[in-house]
């Protein structure tokens, strides 16, 4: 196995660990799918809520609950982003889900 292959192992098992146990993670590198490519991408959360700030950036689906992606640093340097995957609240999950549902 290559070494970056096994760099990219280890910072995904971190990753799954960190989700798993905070329901959300941090990283320079990885969206949701990347970690689990079971969750399902929504695509840009403009395209989804056209009110959303633009540090948001995409929105999933996975085990039943809707997670959304946004760049922490937000300053539009793709070299400095650090994106952040967490699980949504209640009040913004329904918004979500109602917005799917009418552009599908």
């Amino acid at each position: 196995m290559l070494v970056n292959q096994q760099v990219t192992n280890c910072e995904i098992s971190e990753l799954k660990m960190q989700f798993k146990k905070y329901d959300t993670f941090a990283s320079d590198n990885y969206e949701l799918t990347d970690i689990f490519p079971e969750a399902r991408s929504y695509g840009d959360v403009s395209n989804i809520l056209k009110d959303a700030p633009r540090c948001l950036r995409k929105v999933y689906e996975y085990m039943g609950n809707i997670y959304i992606s946004g760049d922490i640093s937000d300053n539009g340097k793709k070299d400095d982003e650090i994106i952040v995957v967490g699980r949504v609240k209640p009040f913004l999950e329904t918004k979500v889900r109602d917005a799917l549902k009418r552009i599908q």
